[in-house]
């Protein structure tokens, strides 16, 4: 046991060294067991209580004008698609007889896709916030309702094409 306690008192002291030559100063045992670890405090990029208030408040400010950028990106994306899509079926309609609209069958989904628009545009409609935005998809929606009630009356053999002049 003894010999096992001067290899490990030599260990310990050739340790030292290269901690010294690392210029790190190592403790004793005495030392290193009296001192307790230095705690690391919570590191705040606020000051205070003002700055954090601040920060929240911007950190809202922020995130809803992300929402209302999306909303606005939304907006033009679906109008543009509705607007396409309502032009379409009124070129279809213009230029179609009643039996190869009731043949054709991109036209039926030419409809279902202005019919799809018409309830997201009520959708798109209530989330809005500015009145001319209301009222663009009012607007595109009663147009989407004309084409689509125009497409059925042609199909159904109500009207025909020469009926629109």
């Amino acid at each position: 046991k003894q010999a096992q306690r001067v290899a490990n008192e030599a260990d310990a002291e050739d340790v030292k060294a290269a901690m010294k030559e690392m210029g790190i100063e190592p403790k004793e045992p005495a030392q290193a067991a009296q001192s307790p670890p230095k705690k690391k405090g919570f590191f705040s990029a606020f000051s205070n209580k003002e700055d954090k208030k601040k920060a929240a408040e911007r950190a809202t400010q922020l995130k809803k004008q992300e929402h209302e950028a999306k909303n606005q990106m939304t907006y033009m994306v679906m109008m543009g698609q509705a607007k396409e899509a309502s032009e379409m079926l009124g070129a279809i309609i213009e230029g179609s007889s009643a039996e190869d609209l009731q043949a054709n069958e991109a036209a039926q989904e030419v409809v279902m896709t202005c019919m799809k628009y018409q309830s997201h545009l009520e959708v798109l409609a209530s989330s809005v916030q500015e009145d001319e935005q209301v009222a663009a998809c009012i607007a595109l929606n009663e147009e989407l309702t004309e084409r689509i009630n125009l497409y059925q009356q042609f199909v159904s053999g109500e009207m025909q094409p020469g009926d629109l002049l």
